[in-house]
């Protein structure tokens, strides 16, 4: 079972933060977007702090009218 999470806005302690964000604060919360230069550092870090372990990272990316519109990233680590 997870464990409940507090909303960065109201403090409250929820189960369901989506659900929540979406009853109580409503869909205007502004969406920010990922740049380039920002995926890259953070598939870095990941990369980064997967090297001890055995892993396979598969990086998709979607594009849609010649424009990337999405990245799927799949990270694979190995237990015994």
């Amino acid at each position: 079972m997870s464990q409940p999470v507090k909303c960065e806005i109201c403090g409250k302690e929820v189960k369901n933060l989506g659900a929540h964000m979406y009853h109580s604060h409503g869909q205007s919360q502004q969406v920010e977007f990922i740049t380039d230069k920002e995926l890259a550092t953070a598939i870095s870090q990941i990369e980064n702090l997967l090297k001890r372990y055995r892993n396979k990272t598969e990086i998709t990316i979607k594009t849609q009218d010649g424009k990337q519109e999405q990245v799927e990233l799949l990270i694979t680590i190995q237990m015994k």
